[in-house]
């Protein structure tokens, strides 16, 4: 931004040599060569000016209007480059901003790249920012919210993932590296893959080139769907295997019959001990950790199955589930506790799925949500809770799947309207706290449709948007609380195409 800051100090001379001015104007460097020109109105700036160089090149171009920026103000270099482009609206940044550097790769031709491209909406940095590589590969990325940096993430030459920067109210927190290679070329460190919509794919931790530890790999839902340790390159085939150390133990009735049966290490129980009676009929089991807590108890068929009434224990002792099984399957009512005592769910199972109402309370006994389910899906009333006693969310369930009217609230706003077989459909409305508007809209099959309004807690309208078939199109307005317009985003299949009447450069295109 230096250059803006040159010339709008320039700006400023002008106006203390120029107040007597009207009109056009031209003003001159010591050695008679032109400086800038435009019009004054006033003794003050207005209308459209140039500013040059010394050897007679354009150094900035762009307008006022009512004496504030106003639309787009370009940059150059003194050999005619573009440097910079920044959108105006009433005298603030507002639009895109692009910086631009020349490249001369060897043996090509001469280009103007964009290296920098920022979005501000009234003055203020919002959404991603991107900085590109001379090629036009995306280098960085950092998203904005409200002027502050909420996250960034910056790329190698290949676009892999080098760097995680995190940031807590604007202010740089951590800074993660991944995916690097050491002074000899070799991968070091951790590497993490992705899916093309940011989940993670893999991870895995590299010394010398060599993978060492565990390597975890997950499917596109985020479920863990293998994990391998590795010595020195080499699956570790004796990972999580301490059978060498283990010891099965029995002891017997008089008769001799066996009485219990169970794993030790080095005098510690661990594992599934089995209990049986004198017949030798196995009816009940104790399940220890590592440590020999322990951690459930309950009945056992013949089968080997969990049958009656089962415990499960934190490894503070506490309670932390009970309730029957049937031949391995849950049944009937079970409740859940927290880690220091109080009830945190009960309901009922029928072959191991969730059936009939089930309800979910805070650590103070407060009730934060009631369903009803039907082999195993919600199936009923839903009512959801926040700690004031407060609604949440309330509506109906069938088969799994939302239908009918709903009331949904996130943060402070209220959402009310249709669902239809899960998805939106029809008039949906937002309220503030007191039942003041601050949306309304319309959806088809769960897609946005048509006109959305969002407003201020003032009722002045804050954004417009359109839809088509869940495409953003037309243009798109934003407001301040006074009412004055502020930004103009144009879509034309469903990507920004002009904001505030310039069209937006698509890099590497």
């Amino acid at each position: 931004m230096k250059l803006q800051f040159v010339v709008f100090l320039s700006f400023f001379f002008l106006l203390l040599a120029a107040q007597q001015e009207e009109g056009f104007v031209r003003f001159y460097y010591p050695g008679g060569q032109v400086s800038s020109e435009g019009i004054m109105k006033n003794g003050k700036p207005d209308g459209y000016w140039k500013s040059y160089y010394p050897n007679g090149v354009l150094k900035s171009e762009g307008k006022r209007t009512n004496f504030l920026l106003d639309s787009t103000w370009i940059f150059y270099t003194e050999t005619g480059d573009t440097l910079e482009k920044i959108n105006y609206l009433n005298g603030k940044k507002s639009g895109f901003y692009y910086k631009y550097q020349v490249i001369q790769p060897k043996n090509d031709v001469r280009k103007n790249v964009v290296i920098l491209k920022e979005l501000y909406i009234n003055d203020v940095r919002e959404g991603p920012s991107y900085v590109y590589y001379p090629d036009g590969k995306l280098k960085s990325v950092t998203r904005y919210s409200n002027g502050k940096p909420e996250e960034s993430f910056e790329y190698d030459e290949k676009g892999t993932l080098i760097t995680i920067f995190s940031y807590k109210n604007g202010i740089l927190r951590n800074v993660e590296k991944i995916n690097r290679y050491d002074a000899a070329g070799k991968k070091t460190g951790v590497w993490r893959e992705y899916y093309p919509d940011g989940k993670l794919k893999s991870e895995a931790t590299y010394k010398n080139g060599v993978l060492y530890g565990l390597k975890k790999e997950y499917d596109n839902t985020g479920k863990l769907i293998s994990s391998v340790n590795y010595i020195e390159g080499n699956i570790d085939i004796h990972y999580n295997d301490e059978n060498d150390s283990i010891e099965i133990v029995e002891t017997t009735y008089e008769n001799g019959t066996v009485k219990t049966s169970g794993a030790y290490k080095k005098g510690i129980p661990i594992g599934v001990h089995k209990i049986y009676d004198e017949k030798g009929n196995l009816y009940k089991a104790v399940i220890y950790d590592k440590t020999g807590k322990v951690m459930a108890e309950g009945g056992m068929n013949s089968q080997a199955r969990r049958d009656g009434r089962w415990v499960e224990y934190y490894e503070t002792g506490r309670k932390k589930n009970e309730g029957s099984y049937l031949n391995g399957r849950r049944t009937g009512e079970w409740v859940y506790f927290f880690p220091s005592g109080e009830k945190e769910q009960k309901g009922f199972y029928k072959d191991d799925k969730y059936d009939g109402m089930w309800e979910w309370y805070d650590q103070k006994g407060n009730l934060v949500r009631r369903e009803y389910f039907s082999e195993g899906k919600e199936h009923g009333m839903y009512l959801e809770l926040s700690v004031s006693g407060d609604t949440i969310a309330s509506g109906q369930y069938a088969e799994g799947i939302k239908h009918g009217f709903w009331t949904e609230k996130e943060g402070k706003i209220t959402f009310m309207g249709e669902y239809i077989n899960g998805e939106k459909n029809g008039l949906w409305k937002g309220y503030f706290d007191k039942n003041k508007i601050y949306f309304t809209g319309n959806f088809e099959h769960g897609n946005p449709e048509g006109k959305h309004v969002f407003y201020y807690e003032s009722v002045s309208i804050r954004e417009v948007q359109y839809y088509s078939g869940g495409l953003k199109v037309g243009n798109w307005v934003k407001y301040n609380e006074e009412g004055i317009l502020i930004c103009v985003i144009t879509y034309r299949n469903n990507e920004e195409y002009m904001v505030n009447g310039f069209k937006v450069e698509k890099i590497g295109k």
